[in-house]
């Protein structure tokens, strides 16, 4: 989830029904943030695990190293629900200045397991956002009173989903 849902009462919500959670936490948390850094620092001192990837798509290249610490204290003396480790992700593109992401995490994943579900979050982000953003225009909507934005936003994320599985179909007639 991204640093917007960073919260206290959002991790609760998660862990009382049984959900594990991976929070971007950044400067709108700065005490928690920097007891990350912290961790994280720590954890290299201890020449924790951490991988790196390398991808090459879309005309750019991309370095990604994360690394995962425990957080034992962290969760008491921040009162943050269910948190038991922090993780950084490290970016690079091409020639671009590197790029430091922080989470909080329910549970101790591994690197490459905390890759990929990075990776998955920014796939949602890019395929259905964009869709709403680009092809629905959802940004430039003018609902704002009533049920309407949130009817609309039923019927978009319905009109995705129906030409999703009638493309997914017609790939598996194609075969």
């Amino acid at each position: 989830m991204d640093a917007l849902h960073c919260r206290r009462d959002t991790a609760e919500a998660i862990v009382a029904r049984g959900g594990d959670y991976v929070l971007a936490v950044k400067g709108n948390q700065p005490g928690l943030l920097r007891s990350a850094k912290a961790a994280i620092a720590q954890a290299e001192r201890n020449h924790a695990r951490k991988i790196t990837t390398r991808d090459a798509a879309h005309g750019r290249k991309e370095v990604r190293t994360a690394i995962v610490a425990p957080a034992k204290d962290l969760a008491e003396q921040h009162d943050f629900p269910g948190l038991v480790a922090v993780a950084r992700v490290k970016s690079k593109r091409g020639r671009d200045k590197t790029v430091e992401r922080y989470f909080l995490l329910t549970r101790r994943y591994t690197p490459a397991e905390l890759l990929s579900i990075v990776r998955q979050h920014w796939s949602i982000e890019n395929t259905l956002h964009w869709t709403l953003d680009v092809v629905f225009r959802d940004d430039q909507s003018r609902l704002r009173s009533g049920h309407g934005a949130q009817n609309m936003a039923i019927v978009r994320h319905f009109a995705i989903n129906l030409v999703r599985d009638m493309l997914q179909r017609a790939l598996e007639l194609s075969r």
